[in-house]
């Protein structure tokens, strides 16, 4: 999810916006494994899917050096000042977390939320223990 992408539209426009967004999605696809899948699901959300990674080790490293590559990049919008790409996320593991597609996809998107309570331009690992718990019955 992309931080700030509401400011940038109101502030500047729709055409900045979409600089926003492009800068965005090439920073992720400079930072992603080569067994990746990046894409853009709608507005300001992308959806990446790591696969081929050996292990967890090799897992965090790749998500480290992907947040290194897209936090804190400079974006030139129309105003010709730069203005810094921040974006959350969250990460479900397969199949750690589930074997469903749409259950992870879910699980990644609690864990970005989790994540912005605390404050934004964080990637966060889900956490089955606390979703259990926000999603206990009352």
């Amino acid at each position: 999810d992309l931080d700030n992408l509401k400011y940038v539209n109101d502030s500047f426009g729709h055409e900045a916006g979409d600089v926003y967004i492009r800068t965005a999605a090439t920073q992720l696809l400079a930072g992603s494994p080569v067994d990746a899948l990046v894409a853009r699901m709608s507005g300001d959300e992308f959806i990446l899917f790591f696969y081929n990674l050996s292990d967890m080790v090799t897992l965090q490293t790749a998500v480290s050096n992907l947040e290194e590559n897209v936090q804190g990049q400079c974006v030139i919008l129309p105003d010709k000042n730069g203005h810094i790409l921040h974006m959350s996320a969250g990460i479900a593991i397969y199949p750690t977390h589930s074997t469903n597609a749409d259950q992870l996809i879910r699980y990644a998107d609690f864990a970005m939320y989790q994540g912005k309570k605390g404050s934004k331009g964080c990637f966060i690992y889900f956490d089955a223990s606390i979703y259990d718990q926000d999603h206990r019955p009352q």
